[in-house]
C-alpha cells in the first residue's frame, strides 16, 4: 500500500503531517462530522491515534468453577 503523508493546513501550531490512515482513524473516533470538523486538531488526531490499552488479561474472562 502506498502511504502518502497529508500535511494539514499550515499555522504556526500545526506542523504535522498525518496519513489517510490516521485520518481516517480520527474520523472514525468521532460521532458526527459535525464532530471532526469541530474537533479538529493535531492533539485529536495524536490521541484517536493512540495504541488501545487493555486492562483486562484475557486469561480472567473465563474463570468459573464447576462443582459436581
Amino acid at each position: 500500500m502506498i502511504m502518502k503523508r497529508i500535511k494539514l493546513i499550515h499555522t504556526y501550531k500545526m506542523q504535522n503531517t498525518f496519513t489517510i490512515d490516521e485520518i481516517r482513524k480520527y474520523i472514525l473516533s468521532q460521532d458526527s462530522l459535525g464532530d471532526v470538523l469541530y474537533n479538529l486538531s493535531v492533539s485529536k488526531i495524536l490521541e484517536a491515534n493512540e495504541p488501545e490499552e487493555d486492562d483486562e488479561d484475557d486469561e480472567d474472562d473465563f474463570d468459573f468453577t464447576i462443582k459436581i
